[in-house]
């Protein structure tokens, strides 16, 4: 198994191929690595800045005692407002993102501000490549 700096080499080598790459995806299982990789990238691009889809969960004050249970599970997180926020930014290349705060288990807003000169902008989560997410966020919610 590749190390993180590894892989985080290999993305770099590859975005350095593509003048144009401006979002990176790094989607995975709880505990794959997302995180670290996406440090170790921003590490070797200091001028990367990173948003993690953690931000988009629910405040712990919207869930039910069953969402609260299964945190992370798709219903538990701001589809919505991630796709309008990834979007915005893909076209505009600046905006302001919530983050994670652990101690708090809850989301900061506007906690990440990523400023229009910024070159690269690497986005790590769960879904974060997930195409059917609107899809399948519905027939869920709706058979709950």
């Amino acid at each position: 198994m590749p190390s993180p700096l590894m892989l985080a080499q290999k993305i770099d080598d590859a975005v350095a191929s593509r003048f144009n790459a401006y979002l990176i995806g790094i989607a995975g299982i709880p505990g794959s690595g997302k995180s670290t990789i996406g440090k170790e990238l921003a590490r070797l691009r200091p001028d990367a800045m990173i948003i993690s889809m953690d931000g988009y969960h629910l405040p712990r004050s919207q869930l039910g005692a069953e969402q609260l249970r299964r945190r992370g599970t798709l219903n538990t997180f701001d589809f919505l407002t991630f796709r309008k926020d990834i979007q915005q930014l893909h076209e505009n290349h600046c905006g302001y993102f919530p983050s994670f705060d652990h101690a708090e288990k809850d989301p900061r807003p506007d906690a990440v501000h990523v400023h229009a000169d910024c070159p690269l902008v690497i986005v790590e989560g769960l879904y974060v490549l997930m195409r059917t997410w609107q899809c399948e966020h519905r027939r869920r919610s709706t058979t709950s």
